[in-house]
């Protein structure tokens, strides 16, 4: 394993590898590593602990292996350069803030396995224009507060409520194809979008 705390803040870091023989990244373990350009993860890793790579300012890409079950809160928080995130197929949960003012993504892709996406997960994400939200059940509070370049989505069958303010300020969308299941929709969670097909 590597530990809570292990890299955290050391802005000489510029690439990091993640030996074959880790199975969990602490908490925080390469937060603060501001010049962090590249990471390259084993195969065996099962978790990435919260705010493994926060404020990893410069990081561009990420691939998550297919080893992966979970994605701490805030592990990609603030890292405004992250553009291409790839997820492995069996990730079950992604945590609060995960991708929280991640301004550069573009592109985010669920597998069918994710059954959590927590609060905040994308707030911010204002480059965020293709998304596929594969077979959650629910989205969380503010999940796409202010993806201002976000147009349209769908959201699937298997979804059964929506929260809080979760599309709020998402000012060029315009539609949004709701599933069947949908039982609930929260407060403002539409409010200042560019909503003009339901």
């Amino acid at each position: 394993n590597i530990g809570n705390l292990a890299f955290n803040g050391k802005t000489i870091v510029t690439n990091v590898t993640v030996g074959s023989a880790v199975t969990n990244i602490g908490a925080n373990a390469f937060a603060g590593c501001k010049n962090l350009t590249n990471v390259t993860m084993g195969a065996a890793i099962l978790n990435i602990g919260d705010s493994a790579f926060n404020g990893c300012l410069k990081l561009p890409a990420i691939h998550i292996p297919a080893s992966v079950v979970s994605l701490g809160n805030n592990v990609f928080q603030n890292c405004y350069a992250l553009a291409d995130v790839s997820l492995g197929p069996y990730v079950l949960s992604i945590g609060n803030n995960a991708f929280y003012y991640c301004y550069s993504l573009t592109n985010i892709i669920l597998a069918s396995s994710v059954q959590n996406l927590g609060d905040h997960a994308l707030y911010y994400c204002t480059a965020l224009m293709n998304v596929s939200l594969g077979s959650i059940t629910n989205l969380a509070d503010q999940t796409f507060y202010n993806c201002t370049n976000l147009t349209q989505i769908q959201i699937p069958h298997t979804v059964t409520s929506i929260g809080s303010e979760v599309f709020y300020s998402c000012t060029h969308l315009t539609n949004v194809d709701i599933g069947s299941a949908v039982a609930s929709i929260g407060d403002y969670c539409f409010q200042a979008s560019g909503l003009t097909s339901v």
